[in-house]
């Protein structure tokens, strides 16, 4: 029996991994390759704690894991979130040799960072000698998946700059990102990058980018991306099912479902997430539940955390408390504070007092240090005046060093992201801000608005509640913005906390008295959570999918990227080092030169990361140009800089490179 008739078995039409199984059970004789293909077929299928019990066996029997091993039952470990495995393995490569292979590294930083050690796993990329696409595709997933979007756009544009174009799988991270800072220009220029790219036409990318124009409030650019899609699955079906959802269309997201259904789409449990998670923003409770029962019955899915989460907050909202708590007691998993804390906020809502205190409870075992629980119960004592108990809930956050995240709100004009805060003195505008929000209030006044001061928690007379409501993050963003750009253009900001009932009133006066469309897009915590689930498991790089292995002949030379060429400061031609093999060489000056070639790595990769964030433009054009001529000379490229940075005299002739190595023999 042959690795290529188990091969067979693996690429069926349903995969079928029993079947698998059986031949692979079957045969008197197996290989290397036959281990690795068993291995690796089921952490395909997610069976990964099987995969791991095989890799144990397999090393029991004599055969010793390749690279190809190493990738699979890594990219298990990622699939467990299991850091101690993961690391048993890491030390495996390293006394195995395989610290430099690109796909046993790749795989390696990818189990890191899915595992949620994200420090780890840049470390791993760090310190491979050189990168290909796939090691810039896990870093940047890493990073979006661990919720750093601005670190994604920075990775992003260092890696176009160092010559590498971005994929498929780049693109729905980078989208994400955008989506996730609702950066609507941003997300634009990539949108625009993915057609020259020619991934337009990628599912994966298009439901990221169905959702980055939902989450900007650009509901018919959402539309448009999923009517235009040639080719379509379950996933991106699902990512408009969640933009309805987002937008309060409760009804559109439905029917979208039903159409999916009779086109015949098997929806799976990111599907209902998205239904869910519709029904609850349109307080449709009868269908809402009626879908929770149809995903198990008739779909035989197993609920998840995050659909018991999206009930949680449907019942929560239709006032049913009650339910909502005895849901998530009798749960069969295990349940977070991100859940309690959604039923928490339904008890805000309804002044639900003394449930409020029995939830808050159960978030403090979970996390004593979270914030949350005090000020839910501090605004709950306060809507009912009972200033004792705010002043005592303020003591304890005192005493127990918890903080309370502030509200922050931004928005992105010509390109640039501005933050404010509530009462913000900060911004460079911030008179002018006031001045004209003075203004605008007045006006608001006469049209009939009345300050609601029961949304400020604090007990002070109505004056100075007044004056805090007025200075709300979100109203100094709608200020600046109607401040600086045209009339007419649509303004988007975006809250990292839920609008109090005051704003949300003004905000309807603001936008009838200037005729602006005003959207807000303000995400709880649980709810970021909920997206990156729709979006980023599609930017989840299985780096044994791509590249075959590629080996260095040395630590740091003779490898595809040539040799390695320094300018001697004291001469004007180049001093060229050739690495030879290792056993050519002491050990010692291997070593020396090891670390000597890192440090000027290290250093030119800081360097780099601080160009970029501070010459975006020239950046931005110089890709620009690439990407359109496919290259470009240093002539061109030096012209181009000079429009946006001041070049030192020193450095007009030839970009700076780095010092001679020293070394000793």
């Amino acid at each position: 029996m042959s690795c290529k008739s188990l091969d067979q078995c693996e690429c069926a039409e349903r995969l079928d991994l029993e079947s698998a199984r059986k031949v692979f059970d079957g045969m008197t004789k197996r290989n290397i390759a036959t281990w690795n293909a068993m291995v690796a077929g089921l952490v395909q299928f997610e069976f990964n704690e099987e995969g791991l019990r095989l890799l144990s066996e397999m090393h029991q029997v004599g055969f010793l894991p390749d690279e190809f091993t190493l990738g699979s039952v890594l990219r298990g470990c990622a699939g467990l979130r299991g850091l101690d495995a993961g690391r048993q393995i890491h030390c495996y490569v390293m006394k195995g040799g395989f610290e430099l292979d690109l796909v046993v590294g790749s795989s390696l930083a990818h189990m890191y960072m899915k595992s949620g050690s994200l420090v780890e796993g840049e470390k791993v990329i760090r310190l491979m000698p050189i990168r290909n696409v796939i090691a810039w595709n896990t870093l940047i997933a890493g990073k979006a998946q661990n919720g750093l979007a601005e670190d994604v756009l920075d990775q992003y544009n260092l890696m176009r700059m160092v010559g590498f174009r971005p994929d498929k799988i780049t693109f729905v991270s980078v989208v994400s990102s955008c989506s996730e800072l609702a950066t609507l220009g941003q997300g634009q220029q990539i949108h625009a990058e993915v057609v020259k790219a020619g991934a337009s036409l990628d599912v994966g990318v298009i439901s990221s980018l169905i959702s980055m124009y939902s989450r900007c409030g650009c509901l018919d650019d959402s539309m448009k991306a999923f009517l235009e899609c040639e080719y379509s699955d379950v996933v991106l079906w699902s990512s408009m099912i969640a933009a309805y959802g987002f937008h309060g269309k409760g009804e559109e997201a439905i029917n979208l479902f039903e159409q999916m259904e009779q086109k015949e789409f098997e929806a799976n449990d990111v599907t209902f997430v998205s239904l869910l998670y519709a029904c609850s923003h349109c307080g449709l409770k009868e269908k809402g539940m009626e879908f929770f029962n149809l995903m198990v019955k008739k779909y035989g899915l197993k609920p998840r955390l995050e659909h018991y989460t999206c009930v949680v907050d449907l019942l929560g909202r239709c006032g049913c408390l009650d339910e909502a708590e005895a849901l998530i007691r009798n749960m069969p998993v295990k349940a977070d504070t991100i859940i309690w804390k959604t039923l928490l906020s339904a008890c805000k809502i309804h002044k639900s007092t003394d449930m409020a205190g029995r939830i808050a409870e159960e978030v403090l075992k979970l996390n004593p240090r979270d914030a949350a629980p005090y000020v839910l119960l501090s605004n709950i004592h306060a809507s009912a005046k009972r200033w004792q108990g705010v002043s005592e809930l303020r003591e304890a956050m005192r005493e127990r060093n918890v903080k309370k995240e502030p509200g922050v709100s931004w928005l992105e004009i010509k390109n640039q992201v501005h933050q404010f805060t509530m009462g913000d003195k900060s911004h460079p505008s911030s008179m002018e801000i006031d001045l004209y929000l003075e203004e605008l209030t007045s006006e608001m006044k006469l049209r009939g608005y009345v300050p609601d001061t029961g949304a400020d928690m604090h007990d002070m007379d109505n004056e100075e509640k007044e004056y805090n409501l007025k200075h709300h993050s979100e109203k100094l963003a709608i200020a600046f913005a109607l401040m600086n750009t045209p009339t007419g253009v649509p303004i988007r900001v975006m809250k990292n906390l839920r609008v109090c009932s005051d704003c949300h009133v003004a905000i309807k006066y603001i936008s009838e008295i200037k005729n602006r469309e005003i959207i807000i897009s303000s995400f709880q915590k649980w709810e970021m959570l909920l997206w990156r689930l729709l979006i980023l498991d599609l930017a989840n790089p299985n780096p044994n999918h791509f590249l075959a292995k590629q080996q260095m002949v040395t630590t740091f030379g003779m490898s595809e990227i040539g040799p390695w060429s320094f300018v001697d400061g004291s001469h004007s031609g180049d001093v060229i080092m050739r690495m030879m093999a290792r056993n050519s060489m002491s050990e010692k000056l291997a070593e020396d030169i090891d670390a000597a070639v890192k440090r000027l790595s290290d250093r030119a990769y800081e360097i780099a990361l601080s160009q970029i964030r501070n010459n975006r433009e020239a950046i931005d054009k110089i890709v620009e140009v690439v990407l359109e001529k496919e290259t470009m000379s240093g002539d061109d490229f030096r012209a181009i800089l000079s429009e946006f940075v001041e070049i030192p005299a020193e450095n007009r002739v030839a970009p700076a490179v780095p010092a001679p190595l020293s070394v000793s023999a």
